[in-house]
């Protein structure tokens, strides 16, 4: 019964495993047909009925075992790992998470996380002081921005300070950077206007002079120009040239008038009152007449001189001026002198009147000459006034030669200026010219500069429209990267989803485990108790066995006895020991023993039906588990299925954050391709604008040149007609003086033809007294030397008359000369305004355009400015749409590895569900089992109470077998005495018997049985001498020894022996208690070796017997000669047709019970042939296979799949007791004794 209960058991839990991992509906397993008990005789006392209570289970209610408050734990602290966004709280959430144990999430919730939140709250507020420190360290260290945001963000929250710290102090740094950064450009802008000033404004101009030292100082320098110090030097410049043109008009409009006026002298001389003092006075006056005369002609004739001399009119103006005035008062003089000469003539006339009247010549002749005197006083005054009209005429020619220089001069400066005027012209023309190209040149840069500002503004909009598309796809990046990071954080979320579902399946699942192990303890406990209860049932069973056994020993033993009475084989000693042993059994080994164990059987049911619902419980909690962790591993699945769902969301993501990358990248390279095209046509519309500001400049300068050429050829143009106006009014003044001069000549010649008459009186009047009077001849001396110097002074005067003609003919034709300059000068200074009006134009033209270029050039700046911001922007945005797809690469790949890791915990709990899946069944099945054991050790209970009372029967009956065997034994006892002296007196076998017995054994076998004679052949004395107790050999009489050997007591021989000892040889024999147990040993040695000797005698016996007849031998595969042992039969032997036996005897006795044959020995060859022989099996493969068979049969759960009965086997009135085992399978049978002894096997051909 117990090897079939747990044959039983180990197919159903096989089976549950197998329907577990398939999935499969498990049918029910084969239950064993009850095993019959046998009906208690009427002989037999009635029991006490045992109440067994019934086995109750329950199936699972699909809560028990479940802890639905740490499910709703581990959701709050899966909700504050989510959305917290504290790092550390966070972290240790998810930490908890990941142990699966609720308990840990229990005390996070509880314990930890308020915890954590009074550290976050220190940080946080530490943080916050550490913060305001450092912001307070960092006031006025940075710009306007940045100190006002410090302000700001000190009088602001803690999350202002930290926001500030972690970018807001960056974005107000680089404001001040970009303000600093704008001024500085700004200021550069403005260093080169003023640049651009300085290079336009003309030289030596005060605007010029203002840009170049505002240039050359700092910033504020530069700024107080533009605000102020432009205006005022453009001011003083226009106030400097108007003072300039006014300054041309003013220029030599004076001219020099040289007018002379002649004065002259009165004739003044004084007569002598009389004749005396007429004549005293007369030569006095005519000597001072005289002396003026000489004195005039001596001036005159220096004028003469001086004019004849080199230098110029103008230097030679005053020495003749002065010599004029001196000749002049001479003049006076000698007219004065004339006068009183006139006087005293006619104080002498008067008185040479009257001296004439008188009569008296000779006094009259003085008073002739005083007439003569006065005459030629006059004739000296005619001379010196002609003297002085010569000095007049070289005056008036040399003014006359001077106005002819001055009018030569000028007419040569009017040529020059006309010259000037034409050159002015001529340069005006080509500053024009020039400024024209200029203009020509500016207009061309402005349309370069125009067109290159085109270029870079559609290279500006090519720049922005990829720098869009850079920023689009940038974006784009950016919302694949967050879109990979969100992915990628489900992912991780799902993940640690994962790995707490996980952790849950797996706790989960080792609750499972623990139930399951659990619910298998108590199922071993149950199997144990039921196993002990099977053990007491087959203690019980081998109880009730033993006692029908001993019933039937007790039976054969009567039997036996009777046989031995009748055949006198019986021994007193072994019918006494199965009568005592008979009688033990019914009084107390049979009854107690079957009755113990059936009182065992029934507390082991007990505690099998404890065990049984211990163990459903805990197969209901491993069920609760498994579903639980199949939960768990369906939540860890979803997870892993969203994990990698969101991983390929991040690779998607990933994939077009890349590709948005290489797009922002692509449109970056072209947008910056476009800001280098924009920077080109930006620095070629800055070259232009520099061009055409350099033409304007250089249009301007050329205009203000032309400008001021056509003011100097203006200028020259009015000198041209200043120096003709001037040379014609020399002209004039020349022609005036030549007049003068001529008149001055006619009035020399006047004077000079006036000084014969007197000087004819003055010489005839005194003639008569020449020689004889000084003053006569002083008189006619004078006449004549005014005569003289009269004619002398006319002929000077009319040379300087022809002289001042001629100079004034010259300067006549030095004007005509200069005034015909004046014309071509005011052609050509029109020419030079008109120049200077185109060089103007084209000035404005090239302002205009150089305007036009800088604002081109501007424009285009600002468009390559544009650019490069947009260069800039593109760029940062394909580093950040790189960076994004790089980051959402990398929160791919962690999506993915999450995703890897979620599934692997998804696996995990999977198998963790399985495992508890797995676990609860083998739970449920453990509690089945338990169960199914609570109900077998209750029917074990049962039966071993029915064995019990079975046995209480078969021991009351070999009671009655022992009496009637020791009443067979007595009348035996004397009869079988002698058989035994007889047989001690059987000689041993002859040597021939010897040799026939060992020709058919094995050469092992023929060892063996001479070992057995060997040993079968000693007695007593040899144990003695083994044990070096030989010196009792003569202590011992033969016929002791003679005695004892008839006895087939060993025991009572020993003692015997040891009876004869003397107590002086017993300190030899030390320890007689040890002696005794070695010769037990030595007495089962001998029995033994005497057992196998008549084994191996009856064995050749038999196979010489089986050989009679037509049998031979036949030598077996494998062997090189044909032991007796295993000879084959060929022919029917003489046991009723039964083959020879091939194996050991030995082996066949264990295994095989006689049942209805003699001996174990023909059962088996009768089986074997009916059975065994019919398939081709051997004998020792059909004993081998019936011995494995029932130790199979006998594990615990090793009758599963096999139909188990109990039945009679043997003949019908000894009782005997088997069990039946037939696989319903494959047909094969199989029967046992109780004890495991084979009545026969029915094996299966190819089984």
């Amino acid at each position: 019964m117990k090897l079939q209960t747990r044959l039983r058991a180990a197919l159903i839990s096989l089976l549950a495993a197998t329907v577990v991992g398939a999935g499969l509906h498990a049918p029910p397993a084969f239950a064993a047909d009850p095993t019959p008990t046998p009906t208690p005789t009427a002989t037999e006392e009635p029991r006490p009925e045992i109440n067994i209570p019934e086995l109750v289970t329950e199936s699972w209610n699909g809560t028990t075992g479940v802890d639905t408050m740490a499910e709703r734990w581990r959701k709050a602290v899966a909700d504050v790992a989510e959305f917290t966004p504290e790092p550390e709280v966070r972290d240790a959430a998810l930490a908890a998470l990941a142990t699966g144990d609720p308990a840990t999430i229990q005390k996070f919730a509880i314990t930890d996380k308020p915890a954590l939140d009074k550290q976050v709250a220190a940080r946080k507020k530490q943080e916050a002081a550490d913060n305001l420190a450092k912001i307070k360290a960092l006031r006025g260290t940075g710009g306007p921005y940045f100190n006002a945001e410090v302000e700001r963000v000190l009088a602001g929250s803690d999350s202002d300070r930290a926001a500030f710290l972690a970018y807001g102090a960056q974005i107000a740094r680089d404001r001040d950077a970009k303000v600093t950064a704008d001024a500085a450009e700004r200021a550069a802008v403005l260093r080169e206007r003023v640049r651009l000033i300085a290079a336009m404004a003309p030289a030596e101009s005060n605007v010029k002079r203002a840009a170049d030292a505002a240039f050359a100082d700092d910033d504020a320098a530069i700024n107080a120009f533009l605000n102020g110090g432009y205006l005022t030097a453009a001011r003083a410049d226009a106030a400097e040239r108007e003072q300039y043109l006014k300054d041309l008009e003013a220029r030599n409009e004076a001219a020099e008038e040289l007018t002379e006026l002649a004065q002259k002298s009165a004739r003044a001389s004084e007569a002598r009152r009389r004749l005396l003092v007429a004549h005293g006075e007369g030569v006095r006056a005519l000597q001072q007449a005289s002396n003026a005369m000489a004195a005039a002609a001596n001036g005159a004739r220096h004028s003469a001189r001086v004019l004849a001399g080199t230098g110029t009119a103008a230097s030679k103006a005053a020495e003749l001026s002065a010599a004029n005035t001196e000749v002049k008062r001479q003049l006076g003089y000698a007219q004065a002198a004339a006068r009183e000469a006139g006087i005293a003539a006619q104080t002498a006339t008067a008185a040479a009147d009257d001296l004439i009247d008188t009569g008296l010549e000779h006094g009259a002749e003085w008073s002739q000459i005083a007439q003569g005197m006065s005459e030629a006083a006059t004739a000296a005054v005619g001379a010196t006034q002609t003297a002085v009209h010569a000095s007049d005429a070289t005056i008036a020619t040399n003014n006359a030669q001077g106005a002819q220089a001055q009018a030569e001069a000028h007419a040569a400066q009017a040529v020059k200026w006309r010259e000037h005027a034409e050159e002015h012209a001529k340069s005006a023309a080509k500053l024009a010219a020039e400024a024209a190209k200029q203009a020509t040149a500016a207009k061309t840069a402005a349309t370069r500069a125009k067109k290159a500002r085109e270029q870079a503004e559609a290279a500006e909009a090519k720049a922005w429209a990829e720098a869009e598309k850079t920023r689009r796809h940038r974006q784009e990046a950016e919302a694949q990267a967050a879109e990979a990071k969100r992915q990628r954080q489900i992912a991780q979320q799902e993940a640690a989803n994962a790995a707490a579902h996980r952790a849950e399946a797996e706790r989960q699942a080792a609750a499972a485990r623990t139930a399951r192990a659990n619910a298998e303890a108590q199922a071993a406990v149950a199997d144990g108790a039921a196993n002990r209860a099977y053990d007491a049932n087959d203690a019980a069973e081998a109880a009730e066995g033993r006692a029908w056994q001993k019933e039937r020993e007790a039976g054969q033993a009567r039997d036996a006895a009777l046989a031995a009475e009748r055949n006198r084989q019986t021994a007193e000693a072994k019918a006494q020991a199965l009568r005592s042993q008979a009688a033990r059994a019914d009084s107390e080994d049979g009854r107690d023993e079957a009755q113990a164990a059936a009182d065992d059987a029934q507390r082991e049911y007990l505690v099998a039906d404890g065990a049984a619902r211990s163990a459903r419980g805990h197969a209901n909690t491993a069920t609760g588990a498994a579903a639980n962790a199949r939960s768990a591993a369906n939540a860890a699945a979803a997870a892993a299925r969203r994990a990698w769902a969101a991983a390929e969301n991040a690779r998607a993501a990933a994939r077009a954050a890349d590709a948005a990358a290489d797009k922002a990248e692509a449109s970056a390279k072209a947008t910056h391709a476009a800001r280098v095209r924009a920077d080109s046509r930006a620095a070629e519309a800055t070259a232009q604008q520099i061009k055409a500001a350099e033409a304007a400049t250089s249009a301007v300068r050329l205009a203000g040149q032309a400008a001021e050429e056509a003011v100097r050829a203006l200028w020259s143009a009015n000198r041209t007609k200043d120096e003709a106006a001037a040379a014609t009014s020399e002209a004039v003044a020349a022609a005036a003086q030549a007049e003068i001069a001529v008149r001055a000549a006619s009035a020399a010649r006047d004077s000079a033809a006036g000084i014969a008459a007197p000087t004819d009186t003055a010489i005839a009047m005194v003639q008569p007294f020449t020689g004889t009077d000084i003053d006569a001849d002083f008189t006619q001396l004078v006449a004549e030397q005014a005569l003289s110097i009269g004619e002398e002074q006319a002929a000077a005067a009319q040379a300087r008359a022809a002289e001042a003609i001629t100079a004034a003919e010259k300067a006549e034709a030095a004007a005509n000369l200069a005034n015909d300059q004046v014309k071509p000068a005011f052609n050509a200074a029109a020419q030079a305004s008109r120049s200077a009006a185109a060089a103007a134009a084209s000035a404005a033209e090239a302002k205009k355009a150089a305007a036009q270029a800088a604002a081109e050039g501007a424009a285009a700046r600002a468009a390559a400015a544009s650019a490069a911001r947009a260069d800039a922007q593109a760029r940062a945005d394909a580093v950040a749409a790189r960076q994004a797809a790089n980051e959402a690469a990398q929160d791919a790949a962690i999506a993915g590895r999450s995703a890897q890791a979620a599934q692997a915990d998804a696996d995990a709990a999977g198998a963790a569900a399985t495992r508890a899946e797995d676990d609860a069944a083998a739970a449920r099945n453990a509690a089945t089992a338990a169960e199914q054991d609570a109900a077998d050790a209750k029917t074990a209970a049962e039966t071993a109470q029915r064995y019990a009372d079975s046995a209480a029967i078969a021991a009351s009956k070999a009671l009655e077998h022992a009496v009637e065997a020791q009443k067979a034994y007595e009348r035996a006892e004397a009869a079988d005495r002698e058989r035994l002296e007889a047989a001690l007196a059987e000689p041993d076998p002859s040597t021939d018997e010897q040799s026939e017995i060992l020709e058919q054994l094995t050469a092992e076998q023929q060892e063996l049985y001479r070992q057995a004679m060997a040993l079968s052949g000693q007695d007593l004395m040899d144990f003695l001498q083994q044990e070096g107790l030989g010196f009792l050999k003569g202590l011992i009489v033969p016929e002791d020894l003679e005695e004892c050997a008839r006895n087939p007591n060993f025991e009572a021989c020993f003692w015997t022996v040891i009876d004869l000892i003397p107590w002086s040889k017993w300190r030899k024999i030390k320890n007689v208690y040890d002696l005794y147990k070695k010769y037990e040993k030595w007495v089962e040695k001998i029995r033994d070796a005497r057992k196998k000797r008549d084994e191996l005698r009856d064995l050749a016996k038999a196979l010489q017997k089986c050989l009679t007849g037509k049998s031979k031998r036949v030598t077996p595969a494998g062997f090189t000669a044909a032991p007796a042992a295993f000879t084959v039969a060929a022919a029917a032997s003489s046991d009723g047709g039964l083959p020879c036996l091939k194996i050991a005897l030995d082996d066949v006795n264990n295994a095989f019970h006689s049942a209805t044959w003699p001996s174990p020995e023909k059962n088996f060859l009768d089986h074997y042939k009916r059975w065994g022989a019919t398939i081709g099996m051997t004998q020792q493969q059909y004993l081998d296979s019936a011995t494995s068979l029932v130790q199979r049969l006998r594990q615990p759960r090793g009758t599963v799949g096999w139909n188990v009965d109990l039945i009679d086997v043997g003949f019908a009135d000894d009782k005997l007791k088997g069990r039946k085992y037939k696989n319903l399978t494959t047909g094969e049978l199989l029967i046992t004794t109780l004890d495991g002894k084979v009545i026969t096997y029915h094996p299966v051909a190819g089984g």
